[in-house]
């Protein structure tokens, strides 16, 4: 796997140190830089006959050599930076009071009044925004099976445009 991500490239020395950590069943994470078990890593074990390719300094240069935590931590960033660009919109803070209000505490598709919850007509993920022209509420048995599959519009009238 390619990296994504931009680090620097290493000396020589650096190279043999880390052939010799892996020898040793260790790894230099190129992101946090600490020393850590190969077990903190997803990759091969030391015996696994692709296992040398780790050992070749242009593989090393090229394929991703984080440990898990960060590239964890990177995952979960780039997951919070797409929700961001996701939700756009004027959604008021108190827009679920306000759906509530106007619509009762029911749910819109089957008229269950437990585990209410706000539903995007046309989903965020499918660029629908995030304002209250593009909100219903949905019981959650009817939110989940909607899923982000469908636009289906179930209020009997449109309040916000």
């Amino acid at each position: 796997m390619a990296t994504t991500h931009s680090r620097r490239k290493r000396t020589a020395g650096e190279l043999n140190e880390d052939r010799i950590l892996y020898r040793e069943g260790r790894r230099r994470c190129t992101t946090c830089l600490t020393i850590k078990p190969l077990a903190d890593y997803d990759e091969l074990p030391v015996g696994h006959p692709h296992a040398r390719l780790l050992l070749d300094r242009r593989y090393v240069q090229t394929h991703d050599t984080r440990c898990r935590e960060c590239k964890r931590h990177a995952g979960n960033a780039r997951r919070h930076k797409r929700r961001l660009h996701y939700t756009t919109g004027d959604f008021p803070s108190n827009g679920m009071q306000m759906l509530l209000a106007e619509y009762g505490a029911a749910c819109m598709k089957c008229g269950r009044t437990e585990s209410i919850e706000l539903d995007h007509i046309v989903p965020i993920s499918l660029g629908g925004p995030h304002s209250l022209s593009n909100a219903q509420l949905l019981c959650q048995p009817c939110n989940g099976s909607k899923g982000n599959r469908n636009s289906t519009d179930y209020r009997p009238y449109v309040v916000w445009k």
